[in-house]
């Protein structure tokens, strides 16, 4: 590691010669001195002279590359890629992407001093940066532009990113250096340009409309925007890592593409049966016409043109169809039904859009049939397996290329909407109430276990719930005749003495009182003091939803 700290350290290498004609040729003229000295021997056996793979300035060259910014050309046609939004493809995105447009996003200042490490953004924190304050990174997300809110920015990104691999946003600074505008870009039109020099030490992007409509379809001229260079530094990229390059995305469609052509094949098929299939009502025979003569080839030639214009496509479905003399119509080839299309059609539709896209035909509303179980199901794993961390991956480069800009230890956190079932929510309150009376820190734990939200005041009400039952059986200790508080002077209550004798002697019920019951806050003197009052309590209630008063 020594050998690799003061190689990193170095300025000048010795040997460098054609190593440095080679790296000016490939990435631009170097801005370092020439300072080639005589070669010096290699450690180790790997030879006498040092060369261009063995010398030190490779190593350089190396980590140079590597922490370089600078973009490469794509591995895929992104066009193409971004043209097949389309059929399985269009409904695995869409859906998804209409799922990560109700999110809703947090900025979070890191504080040692708070159990979780970290609270949330004020407007009133100092800031960090000049003229610039952490809470500005909030109202930048919440408007990045002037089109925009931060639910289509995840539309946009999630598009790019599952159509391309990569999903490029251009940063657009003020004065200081803090970006004030943030843009989703479509990938296939920023064409990557890894050429370095002063004015682009990263490389750039040419933004390169390809549609021929809109503001930007003009060629490069005084009043057009189009070829317009965009730093490379100032492009923050969200992308899939590619399993070869750095700097390049791996997209989802790359990875299903004989999945994909065989889906799409598929639809082909059956868009030319129904476009060109010849489906004719009746079929009128002639076998025994006499004198029939054979056709030529311009006779065959028209005969083909007439019979493709009157009898195929679905709008000549129907018709009648008269052969010629001689001739007799037969089926020829085996038909889609025959070659299993429709369960291939279901196989791959449920592999593209599951395994590939992380959606099920379920969670995308494909299916009619489905109970409330299975819903929560389907809704749950598509929350759990594909959307949660989609939100991870988006909120960890903005915290890490975004955030820094508007000041030190932010962290933005994306959450969607939770996916819970009643049953087991009024089950995990079960649970938690089982904990009433621990410290805090166990409380928050046990709501981080159960994976409900930590709200700061059911937390300290459980943590001082059995405080505070104390406290009130202590009151009613020190009360006359040992009631609770907030018992005593309620309006109707009967407080009279039982004899203990009345007791003992059995309970006859409400027999003998009525139909109705008993009213008006009347009850039998045998009843015991505690039967009383809560007998009370259900006739006063009963009243009130009747719309009684007592």
């Amino acid at each position: 590691m020594g050998f690799f700290t003061e190689l990193v350290k170095q300025k000048d290498f010795p040997g460098q010669g054609e190593g440095r004609r080679l790296w000016d040729r490939t990435f631009g003229q170097s801005k370092e001195p020439n300072t080639s000295t005589a070669a010096n021997p290699v450690r180790g056996d790997v030879g006498s002279n040092r060369t261009l793979v063995s010398s030190d300035a490779s190593f350089k060259r190396l980590l140079q590359a590597i922490r370089s910014m600078a973009p490469g050309g794509w591995s895929d046609d992104r066009y193409q890629q971004t043209a097949r939004f389309e059929s399985a493809s269009y409904v695995s995105i869409d859906r998804k992407a209409r799922q990560l447009a109700r999110s809703e996003f947090q900025v979070y200042i890191k504080d040692e001093n708070l159990p979780d490490g970290k609270r949330p953004v004020r407007k009133d924190d100092p800031p960090q940066r000049p003229w610039c304050k952490p809470y500005d990174l909030i109202e930048l997300l919440q408007k990045p532009n002037n089109q925009d809110h931060f639910g289509l920015l995840m539309w946009r990104w999630e598009q790019q990113l599952d159509l391309t691999g990569m999903a490029l946003t251009w940063m657009i600074p003020n004065e200081l250096g803090i970006p004030v505008e943030i843009y989703p870009m479509p990938t296939c039109v920023c064409l990557p340009q890894p050429a370095i020099n002063p004015d682009y030490p990263d490389g750039y992007y040419r933004i390169q409309p390809i549609y021929p409509y809109g503001p930007f379809s003009s060629w490069p001229t005084p009043n057009s925007a189009v070829g317009a260079p965009i730093p490379a530094q100032w492009m923050m990229r969200f992308l899939y890592p590619h399993p070869l390059l750095r700097y390049d995305g791996f997209s989802p469609q790359t990875g299903l593409r004989k999945e994909i052509d065989a889906f799409n094949m598929i639809n082909t098929s059956r868009h030319a049966t129904a476009r060109r299939a010849i489906n004719p009502s009746g079929v009128v025979q002639m076998d025994d016409a006499e004198g029939a003569q054979p056709w030529n080839d311009d006779q065959i030639e028209r005969i083909r043109a007439e019979f493709e214009n009157d009898h195929q496509g679905p709008e000549n479905a129907g018709r009648l169809m008269v052969m010629s003399p001689g001739s007799r119509l037969e089926e020829f080839g085996a038909r889609p039904v025959d070659m299993d299309y429709p369960n291939g059609f279901e196989q791959l539709l449920g592999f593209i859009m599951g395994g590939g896209f992380g959606i099920t035909k379920q969670a995308a509303g494909m299916i009619e049939d489905s109970s409330y179980s299975t819903l929560f199901a389907t809704l749950k794993q598509l929350h759990d397996v594909t959307l949660l961390p989609q939100c991870e991956l988006i909120a960890a480069y903005l915290t890490r290329h975004l955030a820094p800009f508007y000041g030190d230890n932010l962290i933005v956190e994306i959450r969607l909407p939770r996916i819970d079932d009643h049953e087991i929510a009024m089950a995990k309150i079960d649970k938690l109430l089982g904990f009433k009376g621990f410290p805090e820190t166990v409380i928050r734990y046990v709501m981080k276990q159960l994976d409900l939200p930590p709200d700061p005041i059911v937390i300290k009400d459980l943590a001082e719930a059995s405080q505070k039952e104390m406290e009130m059986q202590q009151q009613a200790q020190a009360l006359p005749g040992g009631e609770m508080p907030g018992m005593e002077g309620e309006e109707g209550m009967v407080e009279e003495e039982v004899d203990p004798a009345e007791m003992e002697r059995p309970q006859p019920g409400n027999l003998g009182e009525g139909s109705l019951g008993p009213r008006m806050g009347t009850v039998p003197k045998s009843f015991p003091e505690t039967q009383k009052k809560s007998m009370y309590g259900l006739v006063r209630g009963a009243c009130q939803t009747n719309g009684y008063h007592m």
